[in-house]
């Protein structure tokens, strides 16, 4: 009797579970963050690593912002290009400033 109600408990169950779907191209179009960062006085340089990990053709236009102690917001654009056979690049931006940086953040600017 266990038997029979064990292999009814586990037919029922092998026959309500679901393949769970993924979905295709889940892979990230790109990948960013900023390296570091030092305050030069009336310049604070930030260095960046962009990822493509997906192999596109593409082209990224990012905007820094570096934020002092004051308060006061110091903001440059820039942008780069990845072929389908670059996978990473490293570079350094240069933002004129002023008085000691609290905090430096980048953001990508989608292309609509």
């Amino acid at each position: 009797m266990k038997w029979l109600f064990s292999s009814i408990f586990l037919i029922s169950l092998l026959s309500s579970c679901e393949e769970i779907s993924t979905t295709d191209g889940s892979i990230a179009k790109y990948t960013y963050s900023i390296d570091s960062w030092e305050n030069l006085g009336g310049q604070t340089i930030v260095v960046l690593d962009a990822g493509n990990p997906s192999s596109l053709d593409q082209e990224l236009s990012f905007s820094v912002e570096a934020v002092n102690k004051s308060g006061e917001r110091f903001i440059k654009d820039t942008s780069i290009h990845f072929s389908k056979t670059e996978k990473s690049k490293n570079f350094e931006l240069i933002l004129d400033t002023e008085s000691e940086i609290e905090k430096v953040e980048v953001s990508v600017q989608e292309k609509i």
